[in-house]
């Protein structure tokens, strides 16, 4: 891939590896306002196909740019993944209950990322066939099951608890009583821009998103500052790992095989952490 598109000139990788993060962090708000809007099946499944169509098409890219452009549209679709499933899963449970659901989604991401490795790995011994390159197969193939997710997903998928079809009238109303005794806010409430306001001005959601001991926090308190160092210490080396260790691994010498088989055992290790901590 590198030498196909030139990758390997300037910082062309990096910037292919950043440019993805600006439309993930402004499209998440406005993607979880659709997300009401327009029901949780529908509007995820919309995004799972979007964002399985963009990476296909990253399989067929000529050359770097268009490879960007892919990435920024990349990082649109995906924005509102993660946090629409963690909104919809705490819909349905009691705030005690939400921590172990939570805990089991990011889990398979973790156990997905290990296979994916592997996957990716197996997918590149397809060099050659038709005239496809390794790495482009592995987009294409990804991509298509990606697509095929997305629309199992619209069958599948609950979506919110009062949206839901595979419960009836008495049980959808046992879930929602739940979760309006546990913290009063089964029935979401209308939307409106002295609210959307209020919660942009609240100092703690930024405080929690922002490092620690910056000029930003400095009116937190120690809590929210510890809340913040923990979800720095997280991210940080998680997206260093995920964008780059296969690079590090080809620079120790290892084929682009191997560093894409080593670059499992960390998932591996982790989903083994969460069943013995």
């Amino acid at each position: 891939m590198n030498h196909d598109l030139h990758l390997n000139i300037g910082s062309r990788y990096s910037i292919l590896s950043s440019i993805f993060f600006i439309p993930y962090v402004i499209f998440q708000l406005p993607s979880n306002l659709f997300l009401r809007r327009l029901g949780g099946t529908h509007w995820l499944a919309s995004l799972v196909i979007a964002w399985g169509s963009v990476q296909l098409a990253m399989g067929f890219v000529p050359s770097w740019g268009y490879l960007a452009l892919c990435r920024v549209l990349l990082g649109a679709f995906e924005a509102g993944f993660f946090p629409a499933m963690v909104y919809i899963i705490s819909t349905w449970y009691r705030r005690h209950e939400v921590q172990k659901r939570l805990a089991v989604f990011y889990l398979i991401g973790i156990f997905i990322g290990a296979f994916s490795a592997v996957f990716a790995a197996a997918l590149s011994l397809l060099h050659g066939t038709y005239g496809i390159a390794g790495w482009a197969w592995i987009f294409i193939i990804e991509g298509a099951i990606t697509i095929a997710f997305g629309f199992v997903a619209w069958v599948f998928l609950p979506g919110f608890p009062d949206q839901n079809a595979f419960l009836t009238e008495e049980e959808t109303s046992i879930v929602l009583q739940r979760v309006e005794k546990d913290r009063g806010d089964a029935v979401p409430d209308a939307l409106t821009f002295e609210k959307v306001v209020k919660h942009l001005l609240d100092w703690k959601i930024w405080a929690i998103g922002i490092p620690p001991y910056t000029p930003l926090s400095f009116s937190a308190n120690y809590f929210v500052k510890r809340a913040g160092l923990m979800y720095m210490c997280a991210a940080v080396p998680a997206y260093a790992i995920s964008l780059f260790v296969t690079i590090i691994l080809a620079s120790m010498g290892w084929s682009p095989l191997q560093s894409m088989l080593l670059s499992a055992p960390p998932y591996v290790f982790t989903v083994c952490q969460f069943f013995f901590p």
